[in-house]
C-alpha cells in the first residue's frame, strides 16, 4: 500500500496547463511578517494567491503564514460572498491590532506579570520563556486553542495552499517540517500518532524560537528551534514538496508532498520567494572581541547558507526543473528596472536601507514602520512577478496598483509629491527616515522619535527608580527596622549557616564566612552584601522600566503622538492639494 494519499474528489483537476505555484516566506521576526503581508496583498490583488499550491514558512514567515491562511478560511466561511482582497485588508488590520500588544515585553521582559504560572514553573526548570512566547501566540493569533489540523485544505470550496512550517531539530540537526496531514486515507488511520492534534501555536513558536534568545521547544520526542538555522528562506521544503530533492535528502513524509497526478501532469512550476532576512553588510575592521567575532561568524554562516539556497533556485531554473521564479528581498531597489512604474509606485531610495535594517523583533511596530515594510514588500513583488513571472498575471483581473482598501498606506502616500505636494513630501520623508532609523534599536525608540514629551517622562521614571534604589539600600523598613538590603543579606546568611552541617555542634568555625560575607564597616565589603545590593538596585530598575512601559501603554502616548504628527502632515498635504 502506498503512503501517497488518495486525491480528494473535490481537488481541482490537473492537466490544464496552468502553472503550479509555490511560495516561500522567510524568517525575520515581525519585520518579516509585515514585509510578507505586502507580498501576499499583491498576490491577492493579482489573483495569484488563491492559485498557490504550497507555502513554505520560517520563523516570522510562519507567524503570518499560519495566521493569514487560518483567518482567510475563517472569514470566507463566515461570509462566502467576501472578496479575497477585501478579506486580505481586514486580516492586515486585525494583525496590526494583535501585534500592538507587544509580545516581547509581555512574554520576555515582564513575564511574571502576564504569565505568572509559567514564571513559577520556570523556577523549577519545568518551562522556559519559549513556552511563554508560544502561549502569547496562542492568545493573540491562534485562539481558541487551534490544532495543526485547523489549517485549511485545498479543495474547490477553499483553494488554500498546503502550509509547510519549518523548524530545526537540535538533536539530529535536521530540518523538521510540520504540515496538516491527510487523515482520510487508510494509511493515516494505521499511524500510531496524529500530528494534526499538535497545538498550532506551539509549532509556530518552535519555528520562531531564535537560538540564544529562546530555548528549543519540546514537541514529541524532539527539541525544535528556529527553522532559519538550516534554511531561512524556506526554499528547501518547497523543493521537497515538488520532489526535486533526492529521496535520502527529502525531509517531507510522502503524504505531505505533491499529489501523484500533479507530478505527472506536466504543468510548469513557478516559485515565489519573499526574503525579509538580514543582509550581510561589509563592516569596518574594528576592535576584535570574542563576542563580536562569534556574532559576526554566525552572520557569515547564515549568509553562506542563504547564498547556497538561492543558488538552488538558479540551478533549478537553468536545468528547466522550474519554469520561472520571482525573488525579492528587503534591501532590493527596483528603481530603473524594466517594470519600474515610477517614484510613486515604490519606496523612495533613501528609505530602503533604514527599512531593511529595522529590528527583527517580536514587539510593537509603529504605523510608519508597518506601512513602509508592507508597501516595500508589495512593490518589490509586483515588480519581480511582472519582470520574471508575467505568465502568472496574463489576463488576471487584478494587478491594478492598489485594487482596493486604503492603498497605498497613509504614511507612504505622504512621501509621494504627486499625491501630497513637494513640501509635504519633503517633510514626510524626513519624518519617515527618522522613525525608520530609530526602528533599528531594541529599546527607547519612542524617546528618539519624540524627545518631547517622552524624554521627560522617561527621566521622571529614572528618578523614581533611583529614589527606590536608595530607599531599598538605606531607608529602614517598618517592623523589621532595617533596610531591604540588610534584611536580604541577613536572610542569605541564615540560609548559608543552615546548609552547613555541624555548625550548631561547634564542629565548624565560620569565622571565614563572617570575614567573607560581613560588612562590619557599613560598606559593601562582602559577596553577600554586594549581591543583596545588586538585587535591590536591579529590582528598582525593573520597577521603573515597568512603570514607564505601563504608563506609555495605558495612555497610548506614542500612538497618539504619531497620529497627531501624521494628521499635521495630512493637513499640510490638503493645503497644498485641495482636490485630494
Amino acid at each position: 500500500m502506498s503512503d501517497q494519499p488518495a486525491i480528494d474528489p473535490a481537488e481541482p483537476a490537473s492537466g490544464s496547463g496552468e502553472p503550479r505555484i509555490g511560495l516561500c516566506l522567510s524568517g525575520g521576526g515581525f519585520r518579516a511578517s509585515f514585509f510578507h503581508l505586502g507580498t501576499i496583498r499583491y498576490l491577492e490583488e493579482a489573483g495569484v494567491m488563491e492559485r498557490v499550491e504550497a507555502v513554505s514558512t520560517v520563523s516570522g514567515g510562519s507567524i503570518i503564514g499560519a495566521y493569514y491562511l487560518v483567518e482567510m478560511e475563517r472569514r470566507r466561511r463566515a461570509r462566502p460572498d467576501l472578496d479575497r482582497l477585501a478579506a486580505c485588508d481586514e486580516i492586515i488590520q486585525a494583525f496590526f491590532a494583535e501585534v500592538g500588544g507587544n509580545l516581547r515585553m509581555r512574554a520576555l521582559v515582564f513575564r511574571p506579570f502576564f504569565h505568572p504560572v509559567l514564571t513559577f514553573l520556570e523556577l523549577f526548570r519545568l518551562r522556559h520563556r519559549a513556552d511563554a512566547m508560544a502561549k502569547a501566540f496562542e492568545r493573540r493569533f491562534f485562539s481558541p486553542r487551534l490544532p495543526l489540523g485547523a489549517l485549511p485544505v485545498r479543495s474547490q470550496s477553499c483553494r488554500a495552499p498546503r502550509l509547510l512550517i519549518n523548524t530545526t531539530s537540535t538533536i539530529s540537526g535536521k530540518r523538521v517540517v510540520f504540515s496538516r496531514e491527510s487523515d482520510t486515507g487508510l494509511a493515516s488511520q494505521i499511524e500510531k500518532s496524529d500530528a494534526n492534534g499538535l497545538p498550532l501555536a506551539r509549532v509556530v513558536g518552535a519555528s520562531a524560537a531564535v537560538p540564544g534568545l529562546f530555548r528549543p521547544l519540546r514537541i514529541g520526542n524532539d527539541l525544535l528551534a528556529d527553522g532559519g538555522v538550516v534554511d531561512n528562506q524556506g526554499v528547501d521544503s518547497l523543493f521537497d514538496y515538488f520532489e526535486f530533492s533526492d529521496e535520502p535528502m527529502n525531509r517531507l513524509p510522502p503524504r505531505s508532498r505533491q499529489h501523484a497526478s500533479d507530478k505527472d501532469s506536466g504543468r510548469p512550476i513557478v516559485l515565489i520567494v519573499s526574503d525579509a532576512a538580514g543582509q550581510l553588510a561589509v563592516g569596518n575592521a574594528g576592535r576584535a572581541t570574542r563576542w563580536g567575532g562569534a556574532v559576526r561568524s554566525i552572520a557569515v554562516l547564515q549568509a553562506e547558507i542563504r547564498r547556497k539556497t538561492l543558488k538552488l533556485l538558479l540551478d533549478a531554473h537553468r536545468d528547466e526543473t522550474i519554469a520561472a521564479f520571482a525573488f525579492s528581498h528587503l534591501a532590493m531597489n527596483v528603481k530603473g528596472s524594466a517594470c519600474d512604474d515610477g517614484p510613486g509606485q515604490r519606496l523612495p531610495s533613501e528609505l530602503i536601507a533604514p527599512t531593511a535594517q529595522i529590528r527583527t523583533d517580536l514587539d510593537t511596530f509603529s504605523p510608519i514602520e508597518r506601512d513602509a515594510l508592507i508597501f516595500h514588500g508589495y512593490t518589490l513583488m509586483r515588480n519581480r512577478v511582472r519582470s520574471y513571472c508575467s505568465e502568472l498575471i496574463d489576463g488576471a483581473a487584478g494587478d491594478t496598483a492598489g485594487g482596493g482598501g486604503e492603498w497605498p498606506p497613509p504614511s507612504v502616500a505622504l512621501v509621494d509629491p504627486s499625491r501630497s505636494g513637494p513640501e509635504c513630501a519633503r517633510r514626510s520623508r524626513k519624518v519617515m527616515e527618522t522613525f525608520l532609523n530609530a526602528g533599528r534599536s531594541l529599546f527607547f525608540r519612542d524617546v528618539r522619535r519624540f524627545p518631547w514629551p517622552l524624554g521627560p517622562v522617561a527621566g521622571a521614571f529614572a528618578a523614581l527608580g533611583w529614589a527606590l534604589a536608595y530607599g531599598l539600600l538605606a531607608a529602614p523598613l517598618p517592623v523589621i527596622e532595617a533596610s531591604a538590603q540588610e534584611w536580604l543579606r541577613d536572610r542569605v546568611m541564615a540560609v548559608i549557616v543552615a546548609l552547613i552541617p555541624g555548625y550548631d555542634l561547634g564542629l565548624i568555625d565560620l569565622a571565614f564566612l563572617e570575614n567573607a560575607f560581613g560588612a562590619s564597616d557599613g560598606r559593601f565589603a562582602g559577596v553577600v552584601d554586594f549581591a543583596a545590593a545588586a538585587a535591590c538596585v536591579g529590582f528598582a530598575v525593573y520597577a521603573a522600566l515597568f512603570g514607564y512601559w505601563g504608563v506609555k501603554r495605558l495612555f497610548r502616548l506614542p500612538e497618539r503622538m504619531e497620529r497627531r504628527m501624521l494628521a499635521r502632515l495630512q493637513a499640510l498635504r490638503d493645503d497644498g492639494h485641495p482636490a485630494a
